[in-house]
């Protein structure tokens, strides 16, 4: 990728690749901007990630941390790698994730979080080694993300916003039907929350192992069993070993049968543009809560919002996350946090849904007017 197409007044500051003979890591380090303060973001791991999906996941950690008001700027990093191929050898992952936390010791302004493919217990190891990590097991001082459900619990109090002020017209919690592209750590969280609304999810996926080719969708139109789902989830297996009552369409090739089920609500929690020029026509749901960061391309938002199809833009509804990291690295209490994210996400949800309606703009385009002021210190 030509970096320099990419760069403009908000960043990015810094790209750096870092590579480790021993360990064999690759990696990729995005400062994106720091006129807030030092750059937070997870860290994540792929095989297949690229400097272009970094850059672009740091970017949208720009709006974000901005959107959240909390003092930090942008930033991702990610290791190149597939994380099954570690899951029965701790001391390898160890021992990689040792040698990311070294090339990072001196880039003081990135602080990293967990992302797809990383978790608490990884940040700890970097936290132990350089002293700045994020999202670390409670029993350390941290906050876990994922054990708590941070970005779900923030998804859902906006989509209750969004319910509550009728922006989307028709949409009833209590009787909706919700599609999960994604079933880890924040498609689980968002089942979590929302089924006790009355809320049925209909369909999930997810992609376990991606040179093994093992995930694909379930899907029941009368709804799943959440706590079948994530037990399975939990215990390191894909949803569609689910042996409740559903279609299972095995495999990647499928993953795209979820996108065209129709829904009241499509939470895609997975990677970078998987909504996109290729498929945004089979979309088929009301509304597109953004658990992921920038699961669509700008393209595709545009095109579903002129068929009545409208988006929460990723950095307003999932920055619960990244809130927790901040709390955390404050030391904050879990009660002081889930309450810092509810306030915040509530009231951003607000802003942005009825600045939209009033000037008759796309919700992404009135959150981006509200956080480039912000930026821009």
């Amino acid at each position: 990728m030509e970096i320099i197409n990419y760069m403009d007044d908000i960043g990015p500051e810094k790209i750096i690749e870092l590579y480790h003979t021993q360990t064999q890591l690759k990696a990729i380090v995005v400062v994106d901007n720091t006129n807030l303060g030092p750059s937070i973001g997870g860290i994540r791991f792929a095989p297949d990630v690229s400097v272009k999906e970094v850059f672009t996941l740091a970017r949208a950690m720009t709006f974000k941390n901005a959107a959240a008001e909390i003092p930090h700027g942008g930033g991702k990093a990610a290791i190149r790698g597939n994380p099954e191929k570690y899951a029965q050898d701790r001391e390898k992952r160890k021992l990689l994730i040792e040698s990311f936390a070294m090339g990072i010791k001196d880039i003081k302004d990135y602080i990293p979080g967990p992302d797809m493919g990383t978790n608490e217990e990884d940040m700890q190891i970097i936290y132990d080694l350089i002293g700045r990590a994020t999202g670390r097991p409670k029993e350390k001082g941290g906050i876990p993300l994922d054990e708590f459900g941070l970005t779900g619990l923030g998804l859902i109090e906006a989509l209750k916003v969004i319910e509550e002020e009728n922006f989307i017209d028709g949409l009833n919690l209590g009787e909706a039907k919700i599609s999960i592209e994604g079933y880890g750590n924040v498609g689980k969280a968002v089942a979590k929350y929302v089924s006790p609304l009355g809320a049925k999810i209909i369909a999930v996926s997810d992609l376990l192992d991606y040179e093994k080719n093992i995930g694909g969708v379930v899907y029941n139109e009368n709804g799943l069993d959440v706590g079948r789902l994530t037990e399975l989830v939990n215990k390191g297996k894909s949803v569609v070993d689910y042996d409740g009552d559903a279609q299972i369409f095995k495999g990647k090739e499928n993953l795209y049968r979820l996108q065209a089920i129709k829904s009241d609500v499509l939470v895609p929690a997975a990677r970078a543009e998987t909504i996109n020029n290729g498929n945004m026509k089979y979309i088929d749901t009301k509304l597109i809560l953004q658990g992921a960061n920038k699961p669509l391309t700008l393209e595709a938002e545009s095109y579903l919002h002129q068929k009545g199809i409208i988006s929460a833009p990723d950095y307003i509804v999932n920055s619960g996350g990244v809130i927790a990291c901040a709390e955390e690295y404050t030391n904050q209490t879990v009660e002081h946090c889930r309450e810092r994210i509810i306030i915040t996400i509530r009231k951003n949800t607000y802003e942005v849904f009825d600045r939209a309606k009033r000037e008759k703009i796309i919700p992404r385009e009135a959150a981006n007017r509200m956080v480039v002021s912000r930026i821009k210190v």
